[in-house]
């Protein structure tokens, strides 16, 4: 359920720190619109450019120029100091998560960002209105879940005091258009059994069995929550002095919630309390996919247990969105960091990681070099994290290699618009869609569509009579197509890429094309030149018992230390962000987050910062 941006602009400012502070101005989010003892290897159950004074007196292109009058000042930061303890590369939610844990437990932290904004996957930008005011879209996710104590997400932004500046509207549920006629799924117990599937001839007790099977991994997420992670030796002693109920269940259930949700549906079938064959399977296929860019046999118990869990739980509240749009919750972030005394930096892109014999001391930017006294965080995608290395560096060719092998899942297609909605009957509409061509392959290049549709839930992303929708197609959209087009024929492979998510809409409001005020088109080549993200990729494809004494699917937050890697791993540099463990998603990004930044401190900070926060 998750996508990427567009556009670098965003609802962002900076403001000027005087001339004797530092080499620039500092990054200010906008208003909120808002080491032995015990190795464990436990597989927790998580689901799931700084500007020169001479640039700036360059010609700024047309796209730069619209940034800037949708922000309050500039696009522009740089850092206050040479040295900070730590330096976190890339502003996106694993990277913020973890700066703002490394600030709350008294590390002097730095941020730096290459795109002219923060939040990567998860930034919302801007664009005029015709008749005045602005739309404000969101680049990336869609659906949030409940977002109550629970919730993963939730549990982080407590964690490090950012829960105060977001506001969240709750609602019950989604449209479906399908083949077979459009229906609605409402969130709750009993919606989807005793309304949905009886259209499928599923009979309900299989959704029984499906729920069963998923509750006790569902209930290991409960009792353990991700603020625990870390990845060395002293993994376990979080778990067993601050959630010792949970320890059991956790060691028990383990190696299932790393294994596939393919596994548990196979079980069911063997056991005949699954037809072969059934909708109920390509249903939840299509669930998996939203959540990872892949089916049930690419995504993880864990995630689908908690997803599962989510939806149909009784005391679910629904459905979550943040007031101000995703941008909000990204700038609660961003507060979080900057109330811990870190700094965040945009339009500032790393070279390379400084390297003083096997240990990462710092980085190498535009403005020359950065230390860091205790670890550098990456938080880029793996495959361009492999390109931070010095090339020059004795014996990391095999880590570089291994990292630039990582399966890709496939890229994104997004219409973004902003619609006149004068005359149409809001109440017959819904905040979001989901659209499919069929069940058969549920993974098949455009089957999936996602419309979002934020402003019936908050007005404010838009003039009052308009609409703000999101389109897209997550990780259906292959690269191959796109890779060397330029120019007009790029142009036409857009028009006709699109007509698939044209043709969503119009299922939906069917003048849509007539009412459009700003229609854009984002292909994958706009997620690899904005993200920098290799073929503009979804995220990593799972490798099912790889990673980690755990052996999870994803690499860990710790996998070129020395400790995973030998004489060829690289000491003080760790890893965050959709790449890593957990994977891919909002509360798994987050939680990567944390777990690199607990796995910088000692385990006692660590458990000073649970007891901060209640636990």
């Amino acid at each position: 359920m998750e996508s990427v941006p567009l556009h670098p602009l965003a609802r962002q400012r900076t403001v000027r720190l005087p001339s004797n502070v530092g080499i620039g101005p500092r990054y200010v989010p906008p208003r909120t619109c808002r080491k032995d003892v015990l190795w464990a290897g436990l597989t927790l159950p998580l689901v799931a450019g700084l500007a020169t004074t001479s640039r700036a007196k360059q010609k700024l292109s047309r796209r730069v120029q619209r940034a800037q009058r949708a922000q309050r000042v500039q696009l522009y930061a740089g850092p206050s100091a040479q040295e900070y303890d730590v330096i976190v590369i890339g502003a996106g939610l694993g990277g913020l998560a973890c700066a703002a844990a490394l600030g709350k437990a008294g590390r002097k932290v730095l941020v730096v960002e290459a795109h002219s904004v923060c939040g990567g996957c998860a930034h919302s930008f801007t664009r005029k209105a015709p008749g005045g005011g602005e739309y404000i879209f969101d680049s990336g996710p869609s659906i949030l879940t409940d977002m109550g104590p629970r919730n993963p997400l939730r549990l982080v932004l407590d964690y490090v005091g950012a829960s105060e500046y977001v506001e969240w509207i709750h609602y019950d549920g989604w449209g479906m258009r399908t083949p077979e006629g459009p229906w609605r799924l409402e969130v709750g117990k009993d919606s989807f059994r005793n309304d949905v599937l009886p259209r499928y001839d599923v009979p309900p007790e299989e959704f029984d069995e499906v729920v069963k099977a998923s509750r006790p991994l569902a209930e290991v997420g409960r009792q353990i929550p991700g603020l625990v992670l870390r990845d060395d030796e002293w993994q376990l002693l979080p778990l067993i002095l601050k959630f010792p109920g949970g320890l059991v269940p956790a060691i028990r259930d383990a190696p299932k919630l790393s294994e596939p949700f393919s596994v548990v549906l196979d079980q069911l079938e063997e056991e005949g309390k699954m037809k072969k064959g059934s909708w109920l399977r390509a249903w939840l296929d299509a669930l998996a996919f939203s959540l990872s860019g892949l089916d049930c046999t690419g995504t993880t118990c864990a995630a689908m247990a908690f997803t599962m869990e989510e939806l149909h739980w009784k005391g679910s509240r629904g459905l979550a969105y943040p007031k101000g749009g995703m941008g909000s919750v990204v700038d609660a972030l961003v507060k979080a960091v900057e109330k811990h005394g870190g700094e965040v930096c945009t339009k500032l892109r790393v070279d390379e990681v400084l390297l003083e014999g096997s240990s990462a001391v710092g980085i190498r930017c535009s403005k020359g070099e950065v230390r860091a006294r205790e670890a550098v965080v990456c938080n880029a995608p793996i495959w361009d994290a492999a390109k931070l290395l010095p090339k020059d560096a004795v014996g990391l060719e095999e880590m570089k290699q291994d990292w630039q092998d990582t399966p890709m899942t496939r890229s994104y297609l997004h219409l973004h618009m902003g619609l006149d909605a004068e005359g149409l009957d809001l109440s017959k509409l819904e905040p979001h869609y989901t659209s499919m061509l069929g069940w058969e392959d549920v993974t098949a290049e455009q089957n999936m569509v996602a419309i979002s549709n934020p402003a019936l839930l908050d007005p404010s992303l838009c003039p009052p009579g308009k609409l703000v929708l999101h389109l897209y197609g997550a990780g259906n959209e292959p690269f191959d197509i796109w890779e060397n087009l330029k120019g007009d024929d790029y142009e036409a492979m857009k028009a006709q890429r699109a007509q698939r998510l044209w043709q969503a809409l119009e299922d939906v409001i069917p003048d849509a094309r007539a009412r459009a005020e700003v229609a854009m088109v984002g292909s994958p080549l706009t997620h690899r030149r904005f993200l920098r993200r290799t073929a503009g990729t979804y995220g990593p494809s799972p490798l099912f018992g790889r990673f980690g004494p755990g052996k999870v699917p994803f690499r860990t937050a710790g996998d070129a230390l020395p400790a995973m890697r030998g004489e060829h791993g690289v000491d003080h540099l760790l890893l965050c962000g959709d790449s890593t463990f957990p994977g891919i998603g909002v509360p798994a990004a987050v939680v990567s987050g944390l777990s690199a930044a607990h796995t910088t401190m000692n385990v006692w900070d660590h458990l000073e910062l649970l007891s901060r926060a209640g636990y």
